[in-house]
């Protein structure tokens, strides 16, 4: 029997990862509880062998290692995902410390290769390759298989002072509330102006779409720092205020940036 892996090493803090909501419920104390997924089979669930194109940014995990790389589970029925080991060693290097990739071990592929129908693809976790890959009219994207994560190329259509309402990839439109605005860069946005965000959510139901223009998001893979614990009750005295908005609430920019 395998050595099972431990969550922590399989999911470190600060780590970004999609994933699909499956249930709510409220508890005893009156406050709701969402149960979420990020089993590959649910979060893909709206792809198919056939809708499979090159640049396409999906996110698996680790199901077999192989003489000559890693099988990927993404959930895609009747699809086998292979993972070149010369497309993981940048990886390897940067975010996994240098040691092999885990049996499931959550990733960010890029497909680069399709075959037999999409029945068989070549992916890559190669980083500078992830973080620059922006979903694309010709990879034909429905509401059905939008995926979070993903970064569009967008055009502003309206500003306001609680967000922005922006269209992408033809015939989709979406909002980015203030909180993921790019303080610096929105007092100068104005509509048809041409900007990069990051798909956040869509709602089956109701489909709302809500993006971000933080450049944090606008690079998949990378991983978010976190807040050390020391500094938690601190006051901060040098802190800049970076919005207001109106019966809403305040930005605020903090010494460390």
């Amino acid at each position: 029997v395998e050595e099972l892996n431990s969550l922590s090493d399989l999911f470190p803090p600060g780590m970004l990862v999609r994933c699909a909501v499956v249930g709510t419920e409220k508890n005893a104390m009156g406050y709701q509880k969402i149960h979420l997924t990020i089993n590959p089979k649910d979060i893909n669930k709206g792809l198919n062998p056939t809708v499979l194109k090159v640049g396409m940014l999906l996110s698996g995990s680790v199901s077999s290692i192989e003489d000559h790389g890693y099988l990927i589970d993404i959930g895609v029925p009747g699809t086998k995902a292979f993972l070149p080991r010369q497309k993981t060693q940048g990886y390897l290097q940067l975010l996994n410390k240098g040691t092999e990739l885990m049996i499931g071990q959550y990733l960010n592929c890029l497909i680069e290769e399709v075959k037999n129908g999409g029945r068989i693809i070549r992916t890559s976790i190669n980083q500078s390759e992830v973080v620059s890959a922006i979903a694309t009219e010709k990879q034909n994207w429905s509401f059905a298989n939008l995926l979070p994560g993903l970064v569009v190329k967008a055009q502003v259509q309206e500003v306001t002072s609680s967000g922005i309402s922006l269209s992408f990839l033809s015939s989709f439109t979406g909002i980015v509330d203030f909180m993921h605005t790019n303080s610096l860069k929105t007092g100068h946005l104005s509509p048809n102006q041409m900007v990069k965000a990051c798909i956040l959510s869509n709602n089956p139901a109701s489909k709302a779409i809500r993006l971000s223009l933080r450049p944090v998001f606008l690079q998949p893979g990378i991983q978010l720092g976190q807040l050390s614990n020391d500094r938690l009750g601190m006051v901060v005295a040098d802190s800049k205020v970076e919005m207001f908005l109106k019966n809403i609430g305040a930005v605020f920019m903090l010494d460390d940036g």
